[in-house]
């Protein structure tokens, strides 16, 4: 089992692909993935939000685009739609799904309506592929478990391939903080840490 994770070769070959949002892949990388539940950021809510906070476009792409992203966090954490995640049982099955697949999970989060991990991938898999297994398992799963059917996940997801172990450490101290910003209870989010990122964010505040 791998023992630490690897991160970003600026000189290795990266793949491109866009669904509703733009991803990166590298072989064998390290990701920071969000994905969320299918009612929990609806274009009409994001869209008023993202009009009301940037009434002036920045000259900066990166700048825009990154402050897109904090408001989408911040959405997220507001507990739109039914969160079915909510639900510890459900956060369980969820949760079992993601200790089985072929990653190595450094650290998650299972928020009421969303989960955000650290995770590093095999050479023989694409996160795209992984993520589409990881999803599909669970919403099957937590569909039964609720005896409901239809949408879960939302389709797309944000990743980010983890550059450095700077970027890495950063990454699993918001996931450690993330219940906390959002003001959860400690019924209604499951944290799980491997030990390399407990030991990592030790004496980190």
């Amino acid at each position: 089992m791998q023992e630490e994770p690897t991160f970003f070769h600026p000189s290795s070959e990266i793949d491109f692909s866009k669904n509703r949002l733009p991803h990166w892949e590298q072989v064998g990388a390290t990701y920071f993935v969000t994905f969320r539940l299918f009612d929990s950021l609806p274009q009409s809510v994001l869209k008023e939000a993202i009009q009301r906070e940037l009434k002036s476009e920045s000259d900066d792409l990166l700048e825009a685009q990154k402050d897109r992203l904090k408001i989408r966090e911040n959405l997220l954490d507001n507990g739109i739609g039914e969160c079915q995640l909510r639900d510890p049982i459900v956060r369980q099955e969820v949760l079992k799904v993601v200790q089985t697949m072929p990653t190595k999970v450094w650290t998650l989060v299972i928020m009421p309506n969303h989960l955000h991990c650290l995770i590093s991938l095999n050479e023989s898999r694409t996160l795209s592929s992984t993520l589409q297994t990881l999803k599909g398992i669970s919403a099957r799963r937590v569909n039964q478990k609720l005896k409901r059917s239809g949408s879960f996940w939302a389709k797309d997801y944000f990743d980010r391939i983890v550059r450095d172990r700077s970027h890495f450490f950063r990454c699993a101290r918001y996931i450690r903080r993330n219940p906390q910003k959002a003001a959860l209870g400690t019924t209604e989010f499951t944290l799980w840490e491997s030990g390399y990122v407990s030991k990592l964010l030790t004496g980190a505040r």
